[in-house]
């Protein structure tokens, strides 16, 4: 395969991909006072979330666990993106560099994009 062909195929598929994660809701948003009350559900639903920054400012990405402890994924510099392997039913919180609570995510089930604001 030439250069062009494959230059060809991996828009494509980078086309696809940004597709899928645009058209499905991916997450049900909770407030963040209702952290406290969260735990990971019990769930053979896999998913994969596509978190991407669209602040200003550092987002911290952490997985509650099944205690109710949040668990450090990622760190996002603004503009920066990661692809998140997860289940239906694990909420997921943003904060910002010092920790505070900006937002949380529980999967629906279904893959998509979440912006992180």
């Amino acid at each position: 395969m030439t250069f062009a062909g494959r230059l060809v195929l991996a828009a494509a598929g980078a086309a696809l991909l940004a597709n899928s994660a645009a058209a499905a809701p991916p997450v049900r948003m909770r407030p963040c006072g209702m952290e406290r009350e969260m735990v990971a559900q019990r769930s053979t639903r896999a998913t994969t979330l596509w978190f991407r920054n669209e602040s200003d400012g550092l987002r911290k990405l952490f997985w509650i666990n099944f205690d109710g402890r949040r668990v450090l994924y990622s760190t996002l510099r603004p503009g920066e993106r990661v692809e998140q392997q997860t289940y239906a039913g694990h909420p997921w919180v943003s904060t910002d560099r010092r920790g505070h609570c900006i937002a949380i995510f529980v999967p629906t089930g279904r893959s998509g994009r979440v912006d992180l604001d």
